[in-house]
């Protein structure tokens, strides 16, 4: 990290405590990467939560329930525990493969006790010895620890598993999530939020060991109704992969653009600073973004100033039932009056917004 790139992160977050970006920060951005709200979040790493706890009072924001973090946490570790006994036997039955298939399971972060560091060197260790002599065993590496380079910034990015067939070239990254397995009636919006989660990590990865050395697919593991097992599903991840990778390219232009905001006067910690920063609120925001509510309200307060003088401008020349055919982009071809035009433009725009 630069000077440069530390005295703008101190600008932007201020007093507020440092946080955890990793993946799931990564692929939020990758959503909406013209939101420059968004933009100073991740690279400032203050989560969405915190702003709206911090600005707007409400303490809610996208926290999970203590009840949901601890049914992750119980789902992942009774995956991983007994050195990954249930993980081996769930995906030796995934691929149909013996059960005699010889297995070597490593878990970094019993090496690791936290050290982002040390579980990072370990695991790089692991690949680069794979890749230098590729064993006959089937090799599982669990929590391993990967760093994803963005705008001048390097994100700590941890998959829950890398799985290596035996002889194989190439490395599979395992999604893990406590969702209970419903088919294809499973959340979409949870599934699209792994995948793009799965290829931020998949980013990682190819950056340490080059994309011809990982598997094009990742394996999305969820949980087998009622058990502790896992039901893994194979699952493209090419059009994630290209959003995140676009985002991670566009790394330098970002920090020019944050640049511009500080100097501005753009910060987080500020309410009314914060509210200067512009957003770019769609309606996809609602899925991961705790300031997406209040991002909704001013996106609401900029409809009524920008439509409600147009309107009230030519209110007087067109019946109530005629305003409204307009403003729903009904009959437009019957008017060509530019004030018109200009209310059909804008209310089109934020119809997308769902503001009702």
């Amino acid at each position: 990290m630069t000077t440069h790139t530390a005295r703008l992160i101190a600008a932007l977050r201020g007093p507020l405590e440092r946080q955890t970006i990793g993946a799931s920060g990564i692929e939020h951005l990758s959503r909406n990467p013209g939101c420059q709200r968004l933009q100073a979040m991740t690279y400032a790493r203050v989560t969405p939560a915190t702003l709206a706890a911090r600005h707007h009072d409400d303490t809610a924001g996208q926290a999970q329930s203590v009840f949901a973090l601890a049914h992750g946490t119980q789902f992942e570790a009774a995956l991983f525990a007994n050195n990954g006994d249930r993980f081996i036997q769930a995906w030796l039955a995934h691929l149909d493969m013996p059960d005699t298939t010889a297995v070597r399971f490593v878990d970094i972060a019993s090496l690791g006790a936290s050290d982002r560091d040390v579980m990072h060197a370990a695991t790089i260790d692991l690949l680069e010895d794979w890749l230098t002599d590729p064993p006959d065993e089937l090799l599982i590496i669990a929590h391993p620890a990967l760093r994803l380079a963005f705008a001048d910034q390097d994100y700590n990015v941890e998959p829950d598993a890398i799985v290596i067939m035996p002889g194989a070239s190439t490395a599979r990254l395992v999604e893990v999530k406590s969702y209970t397995d419903q088919g294809g009636y499973t959340n979409p919006a949870r599934i699209r939020g792994a995948l793009r989660q799965a290829a931020a990590c998949w980013v990682a990865l190819a950056r340490h060991i080059g994309a011809e050395h990982v598997h094009d697919d990742v394996s999305l593991a969820l949980r087998r109704p009622g058990t502790m097992s896992a039901a893994f599903h194979t699952m493209s991840v090419a059009a994630e992969r290209a959003d995140i990778q676009r985002l991670v390219d566009a790394g330098d232009d970002i920090t020019a653009q944050l640049d511009r905001t500080v100097s501005a006067g753009g910060n987080l910690h500020d309410r009314d600073a914060l509210a200067s920063i512009p957003r770019a609120y769609c309606d996809s925001c609602r899925e991961h973004c705790g300031l997406a509510k209040w991002c909704r309200r001013e996106a609401w307060d900029e409809r009524g100033r920008a439509i409600d003088p147009l309107i009230d401008q030519i209110s007087s020349n067109l019946t109530p039932d005629q305003l409204a055919a307009v403003i729903s982009g009904d009959s437009v071809a019957a008017h060509d009056d530019p004030l018109l035009l200009d209310i059909v433009e804008l209310a089109r725009r934020y119809e997308a917004l769902n503001l009702d």
